[in-house]
């Protein structure tokens, strides 16, 4: 139970500590966000929805599968399916991101 506690005001924290900062930004007069970083997450985040809707499917069509159709596959459980998606989606954004930024004009 502590453990949840900690994480959960260790990014409360992280969030307070990235709000502070941007509205510094702000203050100081330096642009958010110019128009190519616009497009660059917005092209990424359009990619994320659709893959990640693609991955959770096959992670359902999995879940049939092994429950139904084939006997002793590992069933995965829905708490690892959930985790499996979020860490999924995560790490495509910012991977696609990170991509965009070296690869984009």
């Amino acid at each position: 139970m502590t453990e949840i506690l900690v994480l959960i005001v260790a990014v409360f924290v992280v969030f307070l500590w990235y709000m502070w900062k941007m509205n510094q930004e702000k203050k100081a007069g330096f642009t958010l966000k110019d128009e190519r970083t616009t497009r660059i997450e917005g092209k990424a985040a359009r990619i994320t929805v659709h893959l990640t809707g693609f991955f959770m499917l096959g992670l359902l069509f999995y879940y049939t599968f092994a429950d139904n159709i084939a006997d002793g596959a590992p069933v995965l459980e829905t708490g690892w399916a959930l985790i499996i998606s979020v860490i999924f989606n995560s790490l495509l954004y910012a991977g696609l991101i990170l991509y965009f930024q070296r690869y984009e004009d």
